[in-house]
């Protein structure tokens, strides 16, 4: 869903880079597009069930991921890059 819509977001044109990195005992996956970024007055909610900016749209979707993401201990965060996109910063724990 996180690359869906920033897939979304972009258009036809932009760049999407995923990258991850390990913290401790901890992996944190980063999601950064050019898209058109996300509102300010909507940073808050992005995770609210049925809470959407688009038209043609549930509102479920970052709601499922973060439900997905908090079943396994984790995290994630939406940040707004002014203009230039979105981030969205996943942590979860390792499994050793």
């Amino acid at each position: 869903n996180i690359i869906l819509n920033a897939v979304d977001a972009m258009g036809k044109k932009g760049n999407l880079i995923i990258t991850t990195k390990k913290i401790k005992e901890k992996m944190q996956i980063t999601f950064k597009d050019t898209g058109i970024g996300i509102p300010e007055e909507a940073i808050n909610k992005i995770f609210t069930p049925f809470y959407t900016s688009k038209t043609k749209g549930t509102g479920l979707g970052l709601t499922i991921a973060n439900r997905i993401i908090e079943s396994h201990k984790g995290i994630i965060e939406g940040k707004n890059n002014k203009n230039k996109g979105a981030s969205f910063i996943i942590i979860l724990p390792c499994i050793n």
